[in-house]
């Protein structure tokens, strides 16, 4: 193409900077980008701007607030985009959207699809303890996930990666990913290879009550239970009634003798050992009610009684 493309980029949270940022250093750079309104956050409901508005301000690119871009689309049509780009934008394209551009919406899905596709991709590997995660950029389709797809990229998941290095990973990976793709669409040089729905395995959003620790699960799937929550929203436990996150753990290879969910012993300088149904857990990084993240031993200082201890269900019994 003789003259710069137009394109058009949608996206709302922090996942969605790096591509954000890296088109803008290019030919690439977008000519207007949509994100979702402020929103009410925190104790004190302040109005928040997304992470994208901050960004695409300090950019100095057009941008509009919008919670459905389907009502942007007069503006979009006199755009006549040639891609338009969406990462974790957050609201559905109709298909007038969809037909707009050119080449037509490419979207960054942090996951292998058709595996995971839905709102927890980034999690859900580290929940099942996969050696591999990676990213997908396909064109958009009327259906969830499911478009054809034209770049796709492996990430290795590391024994120590929780949820937000999984993200930091696969967001950069998939920025530097997206740039090439759209380059090599506007040459015609590749083509889309369709999903097969077949395959597709699919993920649910969190509930509250999902990121309670269950200690009579094995230490493994519990090391992983605590990965894909860290360190946000963190996996919950309950010690005396009140909630405690916990945000990091190392497995052990000392057997359990006491009942899942009892704090067993005290490691100094490295934290507490939890057993669980198979093996003991040793804990290294929480974060109780209304503090900052804290070295798990550190919690423990001061606090003799804590050893033998049981941590409860979220009802208050006793595991």
């Amino acid at each position: 193409m003789g003259k710069s493309p137009k394109i058009v980029f949608a996206g709302s949270p922090e996942f969605a900077l790096p591509t954000l940022q890296a088109l803008a250093k290019t030919e690439l750079c977008p000519c207007l980008v949509i994100t979702m309104p402020d929103s009410k956050q925190g104790r004190g409901k302040k109005l928040t701007p997304t992470p994208v508005k901050i960004l695409a301000e300090k950019l100095g690119i057009e941008l509009r607030a919008s919670a459905n871009i389907n009502e942007n689309y007069e503006e979009l049509e006199k755009i006549a985009p040639d891609i338009l780009v969406t990462v974790a934008y957050g609201g559905y394209l109709q298909a007038k959207i969809r037909k707009l551009p050119q080449y037509g919406c490419l979207n960054l899905h942090p996951s292998l699809l058709p595996l995971y596709r839905g709102a927890n991709p980034i999690k859900y590997p580290l929940l099942h303890g996969d050696k591999t995660s990676g990213y997908t950029i396909f064109k958009m389709v009327a259906k969830m996930d499911a478009g054809p797809i034209y770049h796709q990229e492996k990430i290795s998941i590391e024994p120590n990666d929780n949820f937000q290095s999984l993200h930091d990973k696969l967001a950069s990976h998939g920025a530097k990913g997206m740039i090439s793709t759209i380059r090599e669409i506007l040459n015609g040089n590749l083509e889309a290879t369709p999903q097969s729905d077949a395959l597709a395995t699919y993920t649910e959003k969190t509930a509250k009550e999902d990121t309670y620790i269950d200690w009579d699960s094995s230490a493994e799937n519990i090391r992983n239970f605590i990965r894909a929550y860290s360190p946000t929203p963190g996996a919950i436990a309950f010690l005396g009634g009140s909630p405690i996150k916990i945000l990091a753990s190392q497995l052990t290879e000392s057997k359990a003798t006491s009942a899942p969910g009892t704090i067993c012993e005290i490691v100094k300088n490295q934290g507490f050992v939890v057993a669980t149904r198979d093996s003991d857990l040793l804990i290294t990084l929480v974060q109780p009610a209304g503090k900052k993240p804290m070295p798990a031993f550190d919690f423990t200082l001061g606090q003799k009684e804590l050893l033998h201890k049981n941590f409860e269900k979220s009802n208050g019994s006793n595991s």
